[in-house]
C-alpha cells in the first residue's frame, strides 16, 4: 500500500470516528435533556387540532375555526397559542360570543380577572339568555374572592336553567367550599350528582369535599370512581392533594405527575409538587415547580412557596421579593 493510500485510509477512519461521535452525542441529548411537552397528533385533541388547522389554511378569517382552535389549545395547556387564536377571532368579529366566552376563561385562568370580567360582560350584553356565560362569570368571581357577586351570578343562572348540575357543583358547591361552608357545599355537590349521576366531574367534586371534611376513604373512592368513568378526569390532581394531606408523599407525587402526563400543565399541580419537594427538602426541584406554577398563574400560593424556600436557604433579599409578589397578587384578588 503506497503512502497516499495509507493517508486516505486514515482520513476515512477519522471521518467515521467523527460521525459516530456525533451520533452518540445526539443520542445522549435525546435521552437525557428535558423535552418540551408537545401535542400528540394521535390523541383526540391532536387530531381535531390538526384538522382545524388544515381548514384554517384555506379559511384564515373563519372566526368559528379560530375560536375552536383557541378552546382546544387551552385544553391541552398551550395558553399562549390559545390566546393568540382567540385574539385574532375577536379582531375579525368583536361580537362573536363564543370567542368572548373562551377568551374570558383563558384570562381568568391566567389571573387577569378584570379583563376576564369585561369579556364575560360583553358576551352577556350580546346573549343575555346564555346560562353558560353566567356560570363562567360566577367562576371568575369565585376565583377573584368576590363571593357575594359569585353567588348572585350563579342564582341568576339558576333562573335560566334550574336543572344545570354544574351550577350546583362547580357553581355554588365550590363557592361554599371556598367560603368554608362545608356542609352547605356537600349538599350542593349531592344535588349535582342527583341531577347528573353520569358526570365524572360530579364524582370528582364529591371527592374534593370529602377530602376537606377529612372523610379520606370516601374521598379516594369518589376520585377513583371519576377516573373509572373518564381516564382523563382531573381527579389525578384531587388524589395528589388527598395523598399529600395524608402524608403519602410518593403516591401524591405519582398522581400529580400522572395528571401532567395525561392532561395538561396546571398551576395547582406544579404547586402541589413544589409543596411535596419542599417538605422533603428537595429544594432545587421545589423551586422549579413553584416557578412553573407562578408562570401559569401568579395568583396562587406558589410565590409564598418561593418565599419559604428562599428563607430556608438564607436568601433574604429573594425571600423578601417573593413575599411582596405574593402579597401583591393576593391583595389584587380582593
Amino acid at each position: 500500500m503506497n503512502r497516499f493510500a495509507k493517508i486516505k485510509k486514515i482520513k476515512f477512519k477519522l471521518l467515521m470516528l467523527l460521525l459516530m461521535t456525533v451520533v452518540i452525542f445526539e443520542f445522549f441529548l435525546f435521552i437525557f435533556l428535558p423535552k418540551e411537552k408537545v401535542i400528540n397528533t394521535e390523541s383526540e385533541y391532536g387530531i381535531e387540532i390538526k384538522s382545524l388547522e388544515e381548514n384554517l389554511s384555506t379559511n384564515p378569517n373563519d372566526v368559528d375555526i379560530l375560536t375552536k382552535l383557541g378552546k382546544l389549545y387551552f385544553k391541552v395547556g398551550k395558553y399562549d397559542l390559545s390566546e393568540e387564536f382567540l385574539k385574532k377571532a375577536l379582531e375579525i368579529n368583536p361580537n362573536f360570543v363564543s370567542a368572548l366566552l373562551e377568551m374570558g376563561n383563558v384570562l381568568r385562568y391566567r389571573g387577569h380577572y378584570a379583563e376576564s370580567e369585561q369579556m364575560f360582560k360583553n358576551a352577556i350584553s350580546l346573549d343575555p339568555e346564555n346560562v353558560w356565560i353566567y356560570i363562567d362569570l360566577g367562576k371568575l368571581y369565585r376565583n377573584w374572592n368576590k363571593y357575594s357577586k359569585a353567588e348572585e351570578t350563579f342564582k341568576l343562572a339558576m333562573k335560566l336553567n334550574p336543572d344545570a348540575d354544574v351550577l350546583y357543583s362547580y357553581g355554588l358547591g365550590f363557592l361554599y367550599r371556598d367560603e368554608g361552608k362545608l356542609d352547605e357545599a356537600l349538599a350542593m355537590f349531592q344535588k349535582a350528582l342527583e341531577l347528573n349521576p353520569e358526570s365524572d366531574f360530579n364524582y370528582m367534586a364529591m371527592g374534593d369535599i370529602y377530602r376537606d371534611l377529612k372523610r379520606y376513604e370516601e374521598s379516594e373512592q369518589m376520585f377513583k370512581k371519576a377516573l373509572e368513568m373518564n381516564p382523563l378526569s382531573e381527579s389525578y390532581m384531587g388524589l395528589g392533594w388527598l395523598y399529600s394531606f395524608q402524608g403519602r408523599s410518593e403516591e401524591a407525587e405519582a398522581a400529580f405527575k400522572k395528571y401532567l402526563e395525561v392532561i395538561k400543565p396546571k398551576s395547582e399541580v406544579y404547586f402541589g409538587l413544589g409543596e411535596i419537594y419542599f417538605k422533603e427538602d428537595r429544594l432545587g426541584e421545589a423551586e422549579e415547580m413553584y416557578k412553573k406554577a407562578v408562570e401559569l398563574n401568579p395568583t396562587l400560593g406558589a410565590y409564598y412557596g418561593l418565599y419559604k424556600l428562599y428563607e430556608r436557604q438564607g436568601k433574604t433579599e429573594e425571600a423578601k421579593d417573593m413575599l411582596e409578589k405574593y402579597n401583591y397578587f393576593n391583595l389584587k384578588k380582593e
